[in-house]
């Protein structure tokens, strides 16, 4: 059934690939599939790991990696999107909520606007900096925290309701605990993008065409639910929220992001110039949007 509108009509889009510390804890025969009606991704049977299992795939090494201009990009990234949501919130911001804050850059951000910075996330790899005693970290999901109603002026939450399996249940909460007129942000991954047809095409011709290119709930990142454009409006209108502003869009210099000479980098500069035909077909890989609680 379908996670977003309750559907029981899929189709079958694939198989996902298993990676080696995922088979540690997989114990069945899963499918990726697209509800008929929404449009929106899911696996089939729903995932039933336990919190544990969660925890053991979203270890410390889970943010390794990254070049120092991927890590200069998304310095710039958090302090447009953060300077966005306060000018898009229409009273004074005090309280300020990064869902999934993983290394905590974002919580910073927010401490330095004085705000009353509170992180959450199912494990706790924040750096040093962003453990001051004056930064409140919750560990737990989101609908587990039961944080006070009309309580957050803002609320981020960047790669986040892909991970979840009820992206619905989080977003009807996020409404719940955001103050009138209060405004999040959602980044979410394009199922649709141009560079997941692609991807399929490399699993064609690796002889591995059984294999989904439609998130990756098994392998990393570790992506359990899918969204395309239409799935997406759908389950923020279902939540009530009011969508702000909505984008497409991508990191069209994705190559720098990868170390060289790594395979990983040779990939990025050969599909470089296929992220732009992407731009002009409007199929780029994210989505942000920001919504806003009436």
């Amino acid at each position: 059934m379908c996670p977003l509108c309750k559907s029981k009509q899929h189709s079958i889009i694939g198989k996902p690939g298993i990676d080696a510390k995922a088979k540690q804890v997989i114990k069945k025969d899963y499918s990726i599939v697209q509800c008929n009606n929404c449009e929106f991704y899911y696996v089939d049977p729903l995932i039933d790991l336990n919190d544990d299992e969660w925890k053991f795939l979203y270890g410390d090494e889970y943010f390794e990696g990254y070049t120092n201009w991927h890590l200069k990009r998304r310095a710039r990234d958090r302090a447009q999107r953060i300077a966005k949501l306060q000018k898009f919130v229409n009273h004074k911001v005090e309280n300020f909520l990064d869902v999934g804050c993983g290394e905590g850059y974002m919580l910073l951000e927010a401490h330095n606007k004085n705000w009353q910075a509170v992180g959450l996330d199912i494990t706790d790899n924040r750096i040093k900096e962003a453990k001051a005693e004056d930064i409140k970290f919750v560990n737990s999901n989101l609908i587990s925290a039961n944080f006070p109603a009309n309580h957050f002026d803002c609320i981020y939450l960047d790669s986040v309701v892909e991970h979840v399996l009820d992206p619905l249940d989080h977003l009807i909460e996020l409404e719940r605990i955001l103050k009138p007129g209060g405004v999040a942000y959602i980044g979410v991954p394009n199922e649709d993008s141009l560079q997941n047809d692609i991807r399929k095409m490399v699993y064609k011709l690796k002889g591995n065409a059984d294999i989904a290119s439609k998130i990756k709930p098994f392998s990393s990142p570790y992506h359990v639910s899918g969204f395309n454009k239409s799935s997406l409006k759908y389950a923020i209108n279902k939540s009530t929220l009011s969508i702000l502003e909505l984008r497409n869009f991508a990191n069209r210099a994705v190559f720098l992001s990868s170390k060289f000479p790594s395979a990983q980098f040779l990939q990025n500069v050969a599909l470089t110039f296929l992220y732009f035909i992407a731009m002009i077909i409007r199929r780029e890989y994210y989505f942000e949007v920001y919504v806003q609680k009436n």
